[in-house]
């Protein structure tokens, strides 16, 4: 029953034995970017929301956490996706995501999320403009 099902994203840090666990429901990915890399690694099973199916069996992400990595979660999802002209599929604002992280990989935190939320706002107007009714 899809009316009682909801996602569920649970990240665990566990700094004494440098190590992390991520479980996703019918949520986002998590990426994994270890220090001195350029590229992150998506890390997720592809577990479904809960509530749609009693008996079923969450697979569980773990890795190891060394000083100077990120952790980063995003919904991949676009507050216009399927109202303009063009919807925005999941996998397309996935390669989006990935490409503005790319892009901003080496800045500071706060610095690196204001260009990727400029970047994707961009990519959801794009999307979602409508042509407007002749009057």
């Amino acid at each position: 029953h899809r009316e009682s099902a909801f996602t569920l994203g649970f990240l665990t840090l566990n700094s004494a034995e440098e190590k992390f666990s991520y479980i996703s429901c019918g949520y986002s990915p998590l990426w994994h970017l270890p220090a001195n890399v350029s590229s992150p690694r998506r890390l997720s099973p592809e577990n479904i929301a809960l509530g749609i199916t009693p008996h079923v069996t969450m697979m569980e992400v773990e890795g190891n956490l060394a000083i100077g990595d990120r952790l980063i979660l995003h919904t991949f999802q676009t507050g216009q996706a399927g109202k303009g002209n063009l919807p925005v599929t999941s996998e397309e604002a996935e390669k989006e995501f990935l490409e503005a992280l790319k892009e901003a990989i080496y800045l500071p935190t706060q610095q690196q999320v204001d260009a990727i939320f400029r970047k994707t706002s961009r990519i959801d107007r794009r999307y979602s403009t409508t042509p407007k009714a002749s009057r």
